[in-house]
């Protein structure tokens, strides 16, 4: 009886020490699930961080990103302006050429005029010579003839 009572002691001694063997094992793991956790919490806080950062870039980029969006469309409104009036300065160009080429017309008729009435003075002043010659010529032909009647 002594003896079993002495192996029914051992056999509780040995399940208490399992059981505060498995009891320091389950706090250990307890306290490295527990290192294990406060890491990650870090680890999510760091990231969390981080995503906000990230969102606060994108929230920058976004507004340049708008802003530039606006210069564009000014850049394009006065560009389209610029060609508006380039087409507009083309098209005067083009009127002022068509006038000017109208006046270089009227200028060349003006002068083809001015020569044809030039050449109509100078046959005339031929003309006019020839028969001052012809009537000089005929005067002295009457002036012969006269002598010859007077004779």
């Amino acid at each position: 009886m002594l003896v079993e009572q002495i192996r029914n002691f051992e056999k509780e001694s040995f399940e208490i020490q399992t059981k505060v063997k498995r009891g320091l094992e389950a706090e250990s793991e307890t306290k490295t699930a527990g290192e294990a956790i406060s890491s990650l919490k870090d680890t999510e806080r760091e990231l969390q961080r981080q995503l906000d950062q990230a969102n606060q870039k994108m929230t920058l980029k976004n507004s340049e990103l708008d802003r530039a969006s606006g210069k564009l469309e000014t850049l394009q409104s006065y560009n389209q302006t610029l060609e508006k009036e380039i087409t507009d300065l083309r098209n005067k160009v083009s009127s002022l050429n068509g006038e000017i080429h109208d006046g270089q017309n009227a200028t060349i008729k003006q002068e083809h005029q001015k020569n044809q009435q030039e050449i109509e003075i100078f046959d005339l002043k031929k003309q006019l010579s020839v028969q001052k010659d012809e009537g000089k010529r005929q005067n002295a032909d009457l002036a012969v003839s006269q002598k010859e009647l007077g004779e």
